[in-house]
Formats: C-alpha cells, sequence, structure tokens
C-alpha cells in the first residue's frame, strides 16, 4: 500500500457528534460551509450544493490533522482549536512525557564507548569496473543497511 492509497476524507459519528478529518497527508481537499440557517455541508469541491451567498456563515477548508465537528446536542460546530485544547488539557502529558523520555545520550552512554563504532562499508562490497553487478553492489552493501531496515525492495525502489 502506497502512502497515499485509502480514504481521502475519514467521517465518523455516534449520533450526538458527526465528524470528519483528512487523511494523514491530506492530498485532497474537505471544503465545507457553515449556513446561517443551520446546515453544515461538506465535500471534496466547492460548489457541490448551491447555497446563497448571504446564507454562508463560514467557509473553510480541513488542513492536515484538523478536525470538522459538529455537535447535534448543542446545536454547535465545535471549533478545531478549542477541540485541540480541550483534549491536550484533559490528562497531565507534559508529566507523563518527562517521566517516560529517555535522552538518545542515556541510551548512546549506556553502551560501551568500544561498542559505538558502526561497522563500515568496505570497498570490497562496492561495485568495480568488469564485476557482474549482481554479485557485488546492492547485494554486497545490503548487510549493514538491514541494521536501518533497509531491504533489497527498498534500495531499488530508491
Amino acid at each position: 500500500m502506497e502512502p497515499w492509497d485509502g480514504p481521502a476524507l475519514v467521517s465518523f459519528t455516534d449520533g450526538r457528534y458527526l465528524g470528519a478529518t483528512l487523511d494523514r497527508n491530506g492530498l485532497r481537499p474537505g471544503r465545507f460551509y457553515v449556513t446561517h440557517s443551520g446546515r453544515v455541508i461538506m465535500g471534496s469541491e466547492v460548489g457541490v450544493v448551491d447555497v446563497p451567498p448571504e446564507d454562508v456563515l463560514r467557509k473553510g477548508r480541513l488542513n492536515p490533522g484538523m478536525m470538522l465537528l459538529v455537535d447535534f446536542e448543542n446545536h454547535t460546530v465545535v471549533d478545531d482549536e478549542a477541540l485541540k485544547a480541550q483534549y491536550s488539557k484533559a490528562h497531565p502529558y507534559g508529566e507523563w512525557l518527562k517521566k517516560q523520555k529517555i535522552p538518545l545520550k542515556d541510551i548512546v552512554e549506556s553502551v560501551p564507548e568500544t561498542d559505538r563504532v558502526a561497522p563500515s562499508i568496505s570497498s570490497s562490497s562496492l561495485p568495480r569496473k568488469n564485476e557482474d553487478k549482481d554479485d557485488v553492489g546492492i547485494n554486497g552493501i545490503l548487510t549493514p543497511l538491514k541494521a536501518f531496515g533497509y531491504t533489497v525492495e527498498a534500495l531499488d525502489m530508491l
């Protein structure tokens, strides 16, 4: 699956709330109108539904990470910033992070200095003139790169 595969817009409801957010890349638009007459209209393009300009209270576009949330019980459209502020203050996330965070420096210092040297890619693993590239080259350098999660397929694609 490619990063751009999948839904462009994810919508959800539990009966009280109706919400929408873009996929993680935000490659396709999610445009919306909030009207004076109490409607919320969302579509991939402006003009999906004809709305008289005088009825438009607010119009906008979802950006990556932004959420549109309609609260049917309170008859409101919840502001994205207010929604994030509410949930970010719900728990002491900053304290939890301070207690659980392990600085990279502490990890490095936990390994003896003699063991901190990365394996080198020797010149013998690189292709030479007149050699078959299947015997060396990408296959020759794959071993040290496996430590960083690279595969033959990923290197071929790169």
